[in-house]
């Protein structure tokens, strides 16, 4: 998809405006609601489209990986199913500490 909150969103029956399909399975993450608030500023202004969007939230090994504006870090639901953290290093990289739960 080309990183979370890059270049798609996805709005669900209820109105809720996620990054991805599978966003609402990140807990602690809340999704503003096309109901209440512009398209415009929820893409621009949610905490749940800023939390992952780009290269500042991560850490190592992605913070120095010279594809990490390529991937973004991986997907950031799965790395939340497979680690129980959404800023993990996506287990499916093989340079992810967690590599091993996916390999």
């Amino acid at each position: 998809v080309g990183g979370w909150g890059r270049r798609s969103l996805n709005v669900t029956p209820a109105g809720k405006v996620l990054p991805c399909h599978a966003a609402e399975s990140i807990t602690g993450l809340e999704f503003w609601n096309v109901r209440e608030r512009s398209l415009a500023d929820i893409w621009a202004n949610s905490p749940a489209f800023s939390a992952f969007r780009g290269t500042g939230w991560m850490r190592e090994p992605c913070a120095s990986c010279p594809r990490r504006e390529l991937d973004f870090g991986g997907c950031r639901c799965q790395a939340f199913a497979l680690t129980g953290d959404a800023s993990a290093t996506d287990p499916v990289c093989h340079l992810a500490p967690d590599h091993a739960r996916v390999a």
